[in-house]
């Protein structure tokens, strides 16, 4: 018969920095740990498009009045590809 061990699991809810692809990564990180240390999860889960945010109409709407938007989205996003992953990579424990 096979067993299986148990996994535990954290769902994080959290608000990633708006607009700020780095910082949101360093939030992550600091969450996945504390969850890994604390609740002693071997599986953190974030919120479906953490990094790079998806806008929500609570501020969305003000904000893509202002000119620009499409830039600053468009560069956050990039910008959470290249160090980002670096980053976020340094979340595993060992």
């Amino acid at each position: 018969m096979t067993s299986f061990g148990t996994v535990r699991v954290a769902a994080v809810q959290a608000t990633p920095v708006i607009l700020d692809a780095e910082a949101s990564v360093e939030k992550a990180v600091e969450l996945i740990g504390r969850a890994a240390r604390e609740e002693k999860a071997k599986l953190v889960v974030l919120p479906e498009t953490f990094v790079p945010l998806y806008p929500s109409n609570a501020w969305a709407n003000g904000a893509s009045r202002f000119g620009g938007w499409d830039e600053l989205w468009e560069r956050s996003s990039r910008s959470a590809c290249a160090p980002a992953g670096a980053t976020a990579s340094s979340a595993r424990s060992g």
